[in-house]
């Protein structure tokens, strides 16, 4: 299976936490082909198949651009996508999302 992740807006804190113990996982996964998309913020990451962009997150314009026009037929040749950040949305290539931040359904917070 080809998976993408989606990580264009996990830039920092425990998102990026929660990218890292997911490629571990993914890691251990022998039949498993997992690419990860994002900016700067993931050249650290132990990951084999990481897209690195830079110019297209100069600012939100240009991101939400980017990610409209250009990821989109990029993620189209892979099995599914796994979008941890919550925010994806396709008609025509399998997604799964994550929305970690529960605190938003709690009546004290909202």
């Amino acid at each position: 299976m080809k998976i993408a992740i989606d990580a264009t807006n996990l830039k920092a804190g425990g998102g990026l936490t929660h990218l890292k113990n997911i490629c571990i996982q993914f890691n251990q996964i022998s039949n498993l082909e997992y690419h990860v998309f994002g900016g700067e913020w993931i050249a650290d990451l132990d990951i084999r198949h990481k897209h690195i962009f830079i110019k297209e997150f100069k600012s939100m314009f240009k991101q939400e651009w980017f990610k409209l026009f250009k990821l989109k037929p990029l993620l189209k040749e892979y099995d599914l996508v796994f979008a941890p950040g919550g925010s994806f949305y396709s008609k025509k290539i399998p997604y799964i999302t994550m929305c970690r931040n529960m605190l938003v359904f709690e009546n004290a917070e909202r």
